[in-house]
């Protein structure tokens, strides 16, 4: 017989049980054809059985059946097994450069682990099932010769029974055929023997060869399950490292981004008090500027009004108060006396001439004629007094509203003149004095 394919396994006590089989029919066959009927012969033979075939062969060597191999439901579980260990010893190790990845084998190892114990339960399983398979169908094959056995001594004994019958009219044929069928018989019983002999052999060498596959399916399954344990273990291993080793470099990585953040936020800090510092700093000067800017705003007003003041003749000390603090003394002086305007001036200038005139001591004719006569070269006098050309030339600046000019040539009269004109001088002085003070405020 063929050896069995490998996706179609073939179970070895299939032949044992068929040839068991053939032989038990083929013995039942022989013994009832061969006492069936007897024939009258020639004198001292014994007459042939009626409708008996012909001589059968050698008993023991009936024609094997063939066997169809049949799915077995334990092979067909040993092979998922077989698959199961190659699927888990073919699951990869993993990435030992992704901490994601332990969580995952230590759920591949939990998996593995309840594989090995289903595996381990499932060949326990396997084990039982074949020793029970094996022992059913001995039961089974015992069973069947016994009953066969039984029907054939229960045919054989109603035969004989016929047989005692016919003996006592036929005593010769009758001692001939009990001879020739305990011949028969015991062929028979000698066939059966060794049937049984065989069908025991085989079913013995099937039950080991199935301990054997089921004892080296178990090794081996034990030593992938070992396998894969131990990788999974390794796999474990090198992912908790990596996962050390990534918090470690994490841990690294933040405590730097830490300290750089705090330096940054101090620097920050220091930029900030800076700022803080620079604004409050603009902030006062700001503030003192607005508060020197509002000041010169009321100075500018105090001094445009003193200027009015001075310019309408008015007495200042309504508009000093609005100046703050003490007054200047060139302001101080017409704080209750009106200071004299322009116009006044001008009318007080030519009084203060001729009384200087006046003062001057008497001269001579050619100098009294000088005085009347005066011939100048510009601003240069030819004939006539000097004292005059001065006069004339403080009148002109006094008309063009420049008194300093005017008491600038006033300075350079004789000491007679000048002095019968200090009245007028001084008065002229305060209000230059003044209002030079006032320009001086109004510039801040």
């Amino acid at each position: 017989m063929n050896a069995p394919r490998k996706n179609l396994p073939f179970d070895p006590a299939w032949i044992a049980l068929g040839f068991a089989a053939a032989v038990l029919i083929g013995a039942a066959v022989w013994l009832i054809a061969a006492r069936g009927g007897l024939e009258p012969r020639e004198a001292g033979q014994p007459a042939p059985v009626a409708g008996a075939p012909a001589t059968p062969a050698v008993p023991g060597e009936p024609a094997p059946v063939a066997a169809i191999p049949t799915p077995d439901p334990v092979t067909e579980r040993l092979a998922a097994l077989e698959r199961r260990l190659e699927e888990l010893a073919a699951r990869p190790v993993g990435d030992p450069g992704l901490a994601s990845r332990v969580t995952e084998l230590s759920r591949q190892d939990g998996e593995t682990q309840r594989a090995i114990a289903e595996l381990r339960a499932a060949t326990g399983a396997v084990l039982r099932e074949a020793g029970q398979a094996v022992d059913t169908r001995f039961n089974q094959i015992e069973a069947g010769i016994g009953a066969a056995l039984r029907e054939a001594e229960r045919r054989l004994a109603a035969q004989e029974q016929a047989l005692a019958a016919v003996t006592a009219q036929l005593p010769p044929a009758v001692a001939a055929l009990e001879q020739a069928a305990a011949r028969r018989e015991a062929a028979l019983r000698e066939a059966i023997d060794t049937a049984r002999r065989e069908s025991t052999n085989a079913l013995e060498a099937a039950r080991r060869e199935s301990e054997a596959r089921i004892q080296a399916l178990t090794a081996e399954t034990a030593r992938r399950a070992e396998e894969g344990r131990r990788a999974t273990e390794q796999a474990v291993a090198q992912a908790r490292q990596a996962a050390e080793q990534a918090a470690a470099e994490f841990r690294r990585r933040q405590e730097e981004a830490v300290a750089e953040a705090a330096r940054r936020a101090e620097e920050f800090s220091a930029a900030v008090r800076n700022a803080q510092a620079e604004s409050a700093r603009i902030l006062g000067a700001l503030q003192e500027r607005l508060t020197r800017a509002e000041q010169s705003g009321a100075r500018a007003a105090a001094v445009e009004a003193l200027r009015a003041e001075m310019a309408s003749g008015r007495p200042l000390r309504p508009a000093l108060s609005r100046l703050g603090g003490e007054a200047p003394p060139e302001l101080a002086r017409f704080a209750d006396r009106a200071p004299p305007t322009e116009a006044q001036l001008r009318a007080s200038f030519e009084e203060a001439v001729r009384n200087a005139r006046n003062a001057a001591p008497p001269a001579d004719t050619l100098t009294r004629l000088g005085t009347m006569l005066t011939i100048r070269r510009g601003e240069e006098v030819v004939v006539g007094d000097a004292a005059e050309a001065v006069i004339e030339r403080a009148r002109r600046a006094l008309e063009a509203g420049e008194l300093e000019a005017a008491l600038d040539h006033l300075r350079g009269l004789p000491e007679a003149t000048r002095n019968a004109m200090r009245p007028w001088m001084e008065e002229a002085q305060a209000v230059a004095s003044a209002r030079a003070t006032l320009r001086r405020l109004g510039q801040g």
